[in-house]
């Protein structure tokens, strides 16, 4: 299961983040999200956003996942929902949208233990089960990320990913 210690050091282990680049939500800002989507979240999803809500170094930067996107992620993707299949295929008005890839998105559902992943890829015309959890979801990313950090530790690609963690982290530092 997710720990939020053991998270936080295995990014900066892996050189995938610097400790100023893991930024935390307050718990005003969880409740402030709850409130944007109207649901309340998981008590496991939350420690994930009490540990590195809103940065977690260059871990999925080319994703919406981590707040303040994380607010409009649900009625964004409603809306693409709606736009490409009409009333044929409805999320669950429990559904929260917690990773967005452009043309993909990731939900769980707010009411079940675990955070039990679907997604939706544009025009599928269904939702698919996904045989992880947003926490395993996020170690198969975390250990993605780990082997391609050690692959090639100084790629340009690799640095880019983090200048742009660091740019983010200090736009979001809580002041």
């Amino acid at each position: 299961m997710f720990s939020p210690p053991d998270f936080v050091r295995r990014l900066v282990d892996s050189n995938i983040a610097e400790e100023q680049t893991i930024i935390p939500c307050t718990g005003d800002e969880v409740a402030l999200l709850e409130d944007s989507v109207k649901l309340r979240l998981p008590p496991h999803y939350k420690s994930f956003l009490l540990t590195a809500g809103k940065c977690a170094g260059a871990l999925l930067l080319d994703c919406d996942w981590l707040y303040p996107e994380l607010k409009s992620l649900t009625d964004q993707s409603r809306a693409m929902l709606r736009g490409y299949e009409g009333s044929n295929l409805l999320m669950p008005d429990t559904a929260f949208v917690c990773l967005d890839r452009r043309e993909q998105f990731f939900f769980f559902d707010t009411t079940t233990e675990g955070c039990k992943l679907f997604s939706y890829f544009e025009e599928d015309g269904k939702f698919t089960e996904l045989p992880s959890t947003f926490f395993e979801f996020l170690e198969e990313e975390l250990q993605s990320f780990e082997a391609q950090v050690r692959a090639a530790p100084e790629s340009p690609y690799w640095e880019r990913f983090r200048a742009t963690a660091r740019e983010r982290a200090k736009r979001l530092q809580v002041k």
